[in-house]
């Protein structure tokens, strides 16, 4: 996995990110800015113009205005642009999250978001946007996973919940492409950082440790892999149900016809009409109130049990059919009607399981 390069010296805004973004990140982008605008005015006008935040000092790289923000809905979240000022600021974000007073600092070079990566920034809102927190994102479709190897927020921003905020744009992003499994990586030491991942749904899945010969320099992401846990399960059963039912199930089921479904509900029954039959003979001659063998009906509880019937009776319930079936066999005209269908009855069902 691909680390930090580091050199020492003035921080250089050299960086060639990675190639243009596609049309439909840059709608996503002027959409979410229009919103993200329209949402700070909104807030603006209802706190009268007076809102409580927090001071950036001296700002990011540059000398960018302190900024103010009142919660989540004074950040903005975009892609990084392909220009020396973003490279500046993600270099200096970089370097304000994992560097020291005694670290070297980065290169906007060694940033490069080269093999497909992208990177993501949180800002103030506008007109401040002041770059807050940023993190690269590299999203394999063929795994179906993404990893974010680089999630660094401003040292002077840390607490103020740019980082979750961040995570879940950046999340959010690759279950939107079909992502079912996201990784993130930090540094085995950084316990802190740890517990803030597990928080969030993500279990260790260990590592390298960092060189003890390298100690005094700005430390990378190591292979720590902290994968999603609770929340991935849930996002790609959510997106199955959306998705509806398999059309090619939906379709057979309406495809069977009513004797095929009579004949395979009798199918299921067959050990159950095999005992009735072999104990049939046994049973006495039942005769009704006047004394006379009732005519069989034209339609009996034998021929929906054989699906010999049309579709409406055919989808009886299963305790109406066996009810039915009792009740002829009270009777010496059913006995002799189921006698003459069992055998029917057992072809058809046998049938059937063999092509199911």
């Amino acid at each position: 996995m691909s680390g930090f390069n580091r050199k020492s010296g003035a921080v250089s805004a050299t960086s060639q990110f990675s190639s243009e973004l596609p049309d439909w990140a840059k709608k996503q982008n002027e959409e979410a800015q229009k919103f993200n605008q329209q949402a700070q005015k909104a807030a603006a006008k209802k706190a009268g113009g007076g809102r409580m935040g927090y001071g950036l000092g001296g700002g990011a790289a540059g000398g960018a205005p302190a900024a103010q923000h009142s919660g989540p809905i004074g950040f903005d979240f975009r892609f990084a642009d392909d220009d020396e000022e973003d490279a500046a600021d993600i270099t200096a974000c970089v370097n304000s999250a994992f560097g020291g007073e005694n670290a070297p600092k980065l290169l906007a070079g060694d940033l490069s978001g080269g093999g497909g990566a992208r990177w993501l920034v949180v800002e103030t809102s506008y007109p401040d946007e002041v770059m807050v927190a940023c993190c690269r994102l590299k999203v394999d479709m063929s795994e179906k996973s993404c990893a974010i190897d680089i999630l660094a927020v401003d040292s002077r921003a840390q607490g103020k919940g740019a980082g979750s905020y961040l995570l879940k744009k950046a999340e959010n992003m690759a279950y939107g492409m079909g992502c079912e499994k996201c990784e993130i990586c930090v540094g085995h030491w950084m316990e802190r950082v740890v517990a803030w991942c597990e928080k969030r749904g993500y279990e260790s899945g260990g590592g390298e440790l960092w060189p003890e010969n390298r100690i005094d320099e700005i430390p990378e992401p190591t292979q720590v892999s902290i994968k999603a846990a609770s929340m991935l399960p849930m996002m790609v059963r959510m997106r199955k149900k959306l998705g509806g039912e398999n059309k090619d199930k939906k379709k057979k089921k309406e495809a069977k016809s009513a004797p095929d479904f009579g004949a395979a509900l009798s199918g299921g029954q067959l050990d159950f009409i095999s005992d009735i039959t072999k104990t049939l003979n046994s049973l006495p001659v039942t005769h009704d109130v006047s004394g006379t063998q009732p005519v069989a009906t034209t339609i009996t509880a034998s021929d929906r049990a054989a699906g010999m019937v049309e579709a409406s009776a055919g989808r009886a319930e299963l305790e109406d059919l066996v009810g039915d079936l009792l009740k002829a066999l009270k009777t010496d005209q059913g006995r002799k009607d189921f006698k003459r269908l069992s055998v029917p009855v057992s072809t058809v069902g046998q049938g059937h399981e063999s092509e199911a």
